[in-house]
């Protein structure tokens, strides 16, 4: 699913951003304990690139039950083996943006494989932050439209429950667009 030059690209620049993969909180915090408290048949979440582990213990403060949280990361020790087995749900916070375009489609189908459920917020905006590389940390950014078509290919058996376009203040010089959709298996 992911290329290990462009995991040590990732490890440098978390080791010189601290707080970076921190956000998913404050980007979608309430919103995936809204989704979670209504899903009473969710007992196993997994959370895909889950930066600082900063949204397992909201979710377990928040949430109305107990899950079974796991999380992946491959940039952060500790949390970088694949990811192996079913999941009732997979989430991404502020995650697919950073996929390299070469893996979107395998990463996808890994997830569509691998669950039922799938909670994803997206961010598509360039940003000002670059990899050691020197290419934006933003790899893939792409419209909600995008997104909506690489997230539920035709014959694949899902349905979006909920697609939601946020449209934030401008920060800096780029307007701030973020999207999230809610996936559920059909059949």
């Amino acid at each position: 699913m992911i290329r290990q030059e462009y995991v040590e690209q990732l490890k440098e620049t978390r080791s010189e951003w601290e707080g970076w993969g921190s956000s998913a909180v404050r980007n979608a915090g309430p919103e995936i304990v809204r989704w979670l408290n209504k899903q009473k048949h969710i007992h196993t979440v997994l959370d895909f690139g889950c930066g600082a582990g900063v949204l397992g213990p909201y979710v377990r403060q928040h949430c109305d039950r107990q899950l079974i949280w796991a999380e992946y990361d491959p940039s952060v020790p500790g949390k970088e083996r694949s990811p192996a087995g079913q999941y009732d749900a997979i989430i991404s916070v502020d995650v697919l943006e950073h996929v390299e375009p070469c893996s979107i489609d395998e990463t996808l189908e890994w997830m569509r494989n691998n669950c039922n459920r799938q909670f994803h917020h997206i961010d598509c905006n360039e940003t000002t932050d670059r990899l050691p590389d020197g290419r934006d940390v933003h790899l893939l950014v792409k419209s909600p439209e995008w997104w909506e078509e690489k997230l539920v290919p035709p014959a694949h058996g899902w349905m979006i429950m909920e697609r939601h376009v946020h449209d934030k203040r401008k920060r800096g010089r780029f307007p701030r667009r973020s999207c999230t959709f809610v996936l559920e298996r059909q059949g």
